[in-house]
């Protein structure tokens, strides 16, 4: 009080920004990949191998099935993987850097997109890397796993998103 008058003093600062200014699809999606690759290790006995080995990509399993006729009881199993094995990881790096990038990438598409829209596209492009891998290395024995292709699509729509913004184009 100055004379018996309150008075308000008007903060000139500038507002202080979040330290991660994500929207939080993109971080609860971190937060899946994590639990998902710290529950795998965290499984009892050969649990975790046999995770991978079950739900991991492995193009030869495509091929012994469609050399045998595609058993039905066969389809789930092998149509599941296309989705599951984006949420393994082999280590931490592995889990780390595709999480950098996604936190990289992830928001500008998911404020373009929107939170279902993000989701359903990072799934979409996850499952068309897995289409690429399968027809690029038919039969082999080796597991793929990882966020890395559903990244890799936000990598390419977000550089598109960006370059657009950069040089006026027109929102649409």
């Amino acid at each position: 009080c100055v004379g018996g008058l309150m008075v308000f003093v008007q903060d000139n600062r500038p507002a202080r920004q979040p330290f991660l200014n994500a929207p939080r699809v993109v971080l609860w999606l971190i937060g899946v990949l994590v639990a998902a690759h710290v529950l795998r290790l965290y499984l009892p006995g050969t649990g975790p191998d046999e995770a991978i080995e079950n739900y991991a990509l492995v193009p030869a399993r495509f091929a012994a099935a469609m050399a045998q006729g595609l058993p039905r009881g066969e389809i789930f199993g092998l149509s599941i993987s296309f989705l599951s094995y984006i949420f393994l990881h082999g280590d931490f790096t592995h889990l780390g850097l595709n999480s950098l990038w996604l936190l990289v990438f992830g928001p500008i598409v998911a404020r373009r997109l929107g939170p279902a829209g993000f989701l359903l596209f990072f799934l979409f492009c996850g499952v068309a890397a897995a289409l690429v891998h399968l027809a690029v290395y038919w039969g082999s024995p080796m597991a793929v796993m990882g966020a890395s292709g559903g990244v890799s699509g936000l990598m390419g729509a977000g550089m598109r998103i960006g370059y657009g913004r950069l040089f006026g184009e027109a929102k649409g």
